[in-house]
């Protein structure tokens, strides 16, 4: 098996800030084991981490409230909240935000863990099952979806029939990550078991085409823009088999607002207001992608053009931006299948379990 690595790269010109390095494996993530210890989250699950200074969050000279965001900054889907700060956006509801970008789900984990950000940006799904575990983290609001997808050879057998998969193996740059709860949810939703209907091999991004290429494995799934510039590069070769907004996803958010929950404490506003500016940049996007993908693309190291980046924005679902009831429905719809295919806890209840993760900032707004 390719060796593993992260999905995303960092895109930020200035440097990312030194992060404790540690061994949390997705496949603990999987497994329920409590791996989220090993890099020292141990005592931030169970409440015997230092708490977080009661302070107000500081501010800058013209009075606005600063805030550390961590976030994929080589992910498209970020686009609006890079955006939002050009446009004047976060200002206008008195935030100035700086922003970290993380590389690989641990780095996301533990810099809201030990308080490095303030804001995490994330998959749903890579907040799930540490969050099952204990992790210390609210989840505040949905900010779009359809960020991921899996693709198939039609030289290989793949069409868009989802049973032209069966008896393939599909390449990932993480076997146990969030990209395979993602796709081993939509499998077993359209009728194929993901543990024994096909086969999984992990390898770095850049060699998922080299192995396509070499017949090791069939069909691939990422998140964009490494797969929107696949298929633009493949002659015609490479289709779309299933995305997450496929099905009963179509209206699903799968990327999300988390903080910490002492940091809730310092300041529930300020955080109600960061979701606020987020889903007007989301809306920004949604009625205008490529405003919001010309600035974007300053700050992408990404192979994407421009073009490419407006074609990405447009095909992902701006406009859903789940909050309050909305965002703990579409949790407990996601904690129900995870359930169901065995990655949740057989004893996990999705109603308590969603309800307990998310938080109602809206009926917190004060005047």
């Amino acid at each position: 098996m390719a060796s593993q690595k992260g999905s995303y790269a960092d895109d930020l010109k200035e440097p990312v800030p030194d992060a404790r390095s540690g061994s949390l494996t997705k496949r603990g993530l999987i497994s329920g084991a409590c791996a989220l210890s090993t890099i020292g989250l141990g005592a931030y699950l169970f409440g015997r981490a230092v708490k977080a200074s009661p302070l107000p969050f500081p501010k800058s000279a013209q009075g606005l409230t600063r805030l550390r965001v961590s976030l994929p900054m080589s992910a498209v889907c970020v686009a609006p909240i890079v955006a939002a700060e050009h446009y004047g956006i976060f200002r206008s509801y008195g935030i100035e935000p700086s922003f970290l970008s993380w590389t690989k789900t641990d780095a996301l984990l533990e810099t809201l863990a030990t308080a490095k950000a303030d804001i995490g940006i994330g998959m749903i799904m890579q907040f799930m099952k540490p969050l099952e575990q204990g992790y210390n983290v609210k989840l505040v609001a949905g900010t779009h979806g359809g960020c991921m997808r899996i693709v198939g050879s039609k030289k290989q057998g793949i069409s868009s029939d989802i049973t032209s998969l069966k008896g393939k193996t599909i390449g990932l740059t993480d076997i146990n990550g969030f990209a395979y709860n993602t796709f081993a949810l939509l499998l077993h939703q359209h009728g194929i078991n993901p543990n024994k209907d096909v086969a999984w091999r992990s390898y770095p991004d850049p060699l998922l085409p080299m192995a396509l290429e070499k017949r090791d494995i069939q069909a691939y799934a990422g998140s964009d823009p490494l797969m929107y510039l696949a298929q633009e590069r493949a002659n015609g070769d490479l289709i779309e088999i299933l995305s997450n907004l496929s099905g009963s996803w179509h209206n699903l958010a799968c990327c999300v607002v988390a903080t910490g929950t002492d940091t809730l404490k310092r300041d529930r506003q300020t955080i109600y207001n960061f979701s606020m500016a987020a889903l007007a940049a989301a809306e920004l996007c949604a009625n205008d992608p490529e405003k919001v993908a010309q600035f974007y693309k300053q700050y992408s190291k990404s192979n994407a053009n421009l073009d490419d980046i407006v074609k990405i924005l447009t095909m992902q679902t701006h406009h859903v931006h789940p909050m309050k009831e909305d965002l703990c429905n579409q949790i407990r719809l996601y904690t129900q299948q995870l359930r169901d295919i065995g990655v949740f806890n057989s004893t996990t209840d999705p109603g308590v379990f969603s309800k307990r993760i998310t938080e109602n900032l809206v009926a917190e707004r004060r005047s």
